[in-house]
């Protein structure tokens, strides 16, 4: 009988432990920070020349680490209280695994673009001890890609200017747009439109030219998939400007008629 009573007052408490364990988190909503913070150099291998990473976090509260966070860091063992640990990942990492730029010679990723915003770049010369931003306004920057197999040395950006699906966030759900420079960050120049997602591009070394690929919100769903409508421009890799479109908007208005 004892044992019945146990066994019949046990069963909701497992219940009890298990809905604790599975009760969802409450999600966390961006807060809007104008607190920019200067990240960690990156040595690009560029001659003199030093990259640090600017932005700010979307949570910069004081929060609780992550567990794995609190066993890879050894300043944080026997960790008792809150600590914040936001700041130290505003940064870019070399790219080894998936690359949105598989032509670079290598690729630097926010691979944190959830929680970290990065705005800008300051360039740093070691020897002139002299430093620029690469824009005097704000965007926000995925990634770059250094190419040196051209006639000129130039770095692709992957840059998104705007929250098209209004999460509050910046990041490849929006509109991704490519920017070129100089590896020094000089000639900053806007390659694709605004309202096209960047996918990929082709170079032809035949007429040192890049074939741009992009994709369109074409049903206006605030999202970008694989239904819809693509676009493909031209550049010439030597005079990097805004990309050409290949197709004219009257040959595709009479194209899609046909599919109707």
């Amino acid at each position: 009988m004892k044992n019945l009573l146990l066994i019949t007052l046990s069963v909701p408490l497992i219940f009890a432990c298990s809905d604790k364990k599975e009760s969802p988190r409450t999600p966390k909503t961006p807060v809007k920070s104008d607190a920019l913070i200067i990240g960690d150099p990156l040595d690009c291998g560029l001659d003199s020349l030093l990259i640090f990473p600017l932005g700010s976090s979307y949570y910069p509260d004081v929060t609780e680490p992550e567990e794995e966070e609190i066993n890879a860091s050894p300043q944080v063992q026997g960790y008792s209280g809150t600590i914040s640990t936001r700041s130290k990942q505003i940064q870019f990492s070399a790219n080894t695994v998936s690359y949105f730029d598989s032509n670079a010679s290598i690729e630097y990723v926010n691979e944190k673009t959830e929680d970290y915003d990065i705005r800008n770049l300051l360039f740093y010369n070691m020897f002139t001890q002299e430093t620029h931003p690469l824009v005097l306004d704000s965007l926000h920057i995925l990634s770059f890609a250094l190419h040196k197999e051209y006639d000129r040395d130039l770095i692709f950006y992957r840059v998104v200017r705007n929250d098209y699906n209004e999460d509050l966030k910046y990041n490849n759900l929006d509109p991704v747009m490519l920017y070129i420079s100089d590896l020094d960050g000089s000639n900053f120049t806007q390659i694709t439109p605004e309202n096209e997602h960047f996918l990929d591009y082709t170079y032809y070394p035949e007429t040192q030219s890049i074939m741009i690929k992009t994709i369109l919100d074409s049903d206006g769903s605030k999202s970008f998939l694989s239904n819809d409508e693509t676009s493909f421009s031209s550049m010439k890799i030597m005079e990097p400007a805004k990309a050409k479109e290949i197709f004219s908007k009257d040959l595709k208005k009479s194209l899609r008629s046909y599919l109707k």
